[in-house]
């Protein structure tokens, strides 16, 4: 990406970001500040082919030469404007973070044909409370779902025309945008957000799950029972947690769909956890917040009383795109829900075919795994004996009848 063709400039007010600010609404701040619109300034920051439509998600922070470029031009160290974006949780939250595709934990957004994927979180209470209102970083991420200092969900749609909401398109219909308040307004109707009204949320033990989770993201570390976790391998093993719960085919009885009366979701595709709704996700902090509290006990009798084995939750490490299992989640399950853990040996197992063909008159693979008290209905050493002494069975009555001329 070449950007020498491109004018030196530098914006006259020097704008920084307020703590914890998201990438986005600091450059719509920065951009009505200087009474322009954001595409325009995105333009003459970044030229033609380069500019905000071409950069995927670029709240995510991806592309290092497009954040130097804008901190250049800002008058700001390069470091201050990656702290801004969804990049400065490396480490923390994952091991790196792409300007494209999918990756879990971030909201997805598009910006094609007016429409998005999940739609900006905001809380209409902290924009109302903030002096200068702004969208927080935490707000692009699915683990958040309500606000813990107000007790309420996270809204990610217009309540007055149900548009979601975009910040970078909140000037579009304006010919001069107004200065920081870009972030407050429907792109759509212009309706303000912060006199919207929230769902609240009652149970302040959510709350507190919430901030523990959010404070893991500041700490790098998550306090689970007696150990310290790092925060990279217990949001790993949460993905999957959440990913299990959410599926009702696989998790049965522990699923959110079972606990709490969901209807089937009417989608012709999954798009995960990240598309759903707050409302959603909350039930998922439900769950969290139930089995946390007397990890792993509470988790591991549930699993019992639904009869989930270790594989049926083991099975989303593919899907989750996670290498391996953190050990926090692994060993637990793994060592009291493993089914079949015990293996049977070589004599055991025959004489367990010997006992089912004279109580039934026939060894068949399923009959003799369950006569050994084995989870599975077929094994393959089990079938291999099955097949070797059924055909010397056969052959035993011929011998037997032939048995003067061979002896």
């Amino acid at each position: 990406m070449d950007f020498s063709t491109l004018e030196r400039m530098h914006l006259p007010v020097r704008l920084g970001p307020l703590p914890d600010e998201l990438f986005g609404s600091w450059f719509v701040r920065l951009a009505h500040a200087h009474g322009a619109k954001v595409h325009s300034l995105a333009y003459r920051i970044l030229g033609r082919d380069t500019g905000w439509r071409y950069q995927g998600d670029i709240d995510r922070g991806g592309n290092d030469l497009v954040m130097s470029r804008i901190a250049e031009v800002a008058r700001l160290p390069v470091s201050q404007v990656l702290q801004t974006t969804l990049s400065a949780y490396t480490d923390v939250l994952w091991c790196g973070v792409s300007a494209r595709g999918a990756i879990k934990w971030v909201r997805p957004l598009r910006d094609r044909a007016y429409e998005t994927a999940a739609g900006q979180q905001l809380c209409p209470q902290c924009l109302q409370e903030d002096e200068i209102p702004y969208l927080r970083r935490t707000w692009r991420l699915s683990l958040q779902c309500m606000c813990p200092r107000h007790s309420c969900l996270l809204v990610n749609h217009c309540q007055v025309c149900g548009a979601d909401v975009m910040c970078h398109k909140s000037d579009l219909h304006l010919f001069t945008p107004q200065n920081s308040n870009g972030v407050t307004l429907c792109w759509q109707c212009r309706a303000d957000f912060r006199l919207m009204k929230a769902p609240a949320v009652y149970e302040p033990e959510l709350a507190e799950m919430q901030s523990r989770i959010l404070n893991a993201l500041q700490s790098g570390l998550f306090g689970l029972g007696n150990q310290q976790i790092r925060s990279t391998l217990f949001f790993d093993g949460l993905w999957m947690l959440w990913s299990f719960w959410d599926e009702p085919k696989r998790s049965e009885g522990m699923s959110v769909d079972a606990v709490y009366g969901y209807k089937p979701r009417q989608a012709k595709r999954y798009k995960g956890i990240d598309a759903h709704d707050a409302s959603r996700r909350l039930a998922l902090l439900k769950h969290t917040t139930k089995y946390f509290q007397g990890w792993p006990e509470a988790f591991i009798r549930d699993m019992q009383a639904c009869g989930l084995s270790s594989s049926k939750l083991f099975q989303f490490c593919r899907g989750a795109r996670m290498q391996s299992v953190p050990y926090w989640l692994w060993e637990p399950v793994y060592s009291s829900r493993n089914l079949a853990f015990y293996v049977p040996t070589d004599k055991e197992i025959e004489h367990t075919i010997n006992y089912v063909r004279m109580r039934d008159g026939e060894a068949r693979v399923g009959t003799v795994c369950k006569a050994l008290n084995m989870a599975a209905h077929c094994n393959v050493r089990v079938s291999a004996f099955v097949r070797r002494m059924n055909a010397l069975a056969s052959v035993e009555p011929a011998l037997g009848v032939h048995g003067t001329s061979i002896g």
